[in-house]
């Protein structure tokens, strides 16, 4: 459930109406984003994006790890 959250925030922050005078879209314009032909696509996306993120936290992780145990080696 955070992982839907934050892709819907990066989706309506992102948006063309948020970019508007007040920072945050109204529960319709909301409503009215998901309906549109536009949400597939901006979900799938910013999905993408947070899985690549995912997949580099956890390799720069594994290097940090194996960095570390050379490190207790020497």
């Amino acid at each position: 459930m955070k992982k839907i959250t934050l892709i819907l925030a990066a989706m309506l922050s992102a948006s063309t109406f948020a970019a508007e005078t007040k920072p945050y879209p109204t529960e319709e314009e909301v409503k009215a984003f998901a309906e549109s032909w536009t949400f597939p696509l901006y979900y799938s996306i910013a999905e993408q994006l947070v899985e690549d993120g995912l997949k580099y936290q956890e390799e720069q992780q594994k290097q940090q790890k194996q960095q570390a145990q050379k490190g207790e080696k020497k």
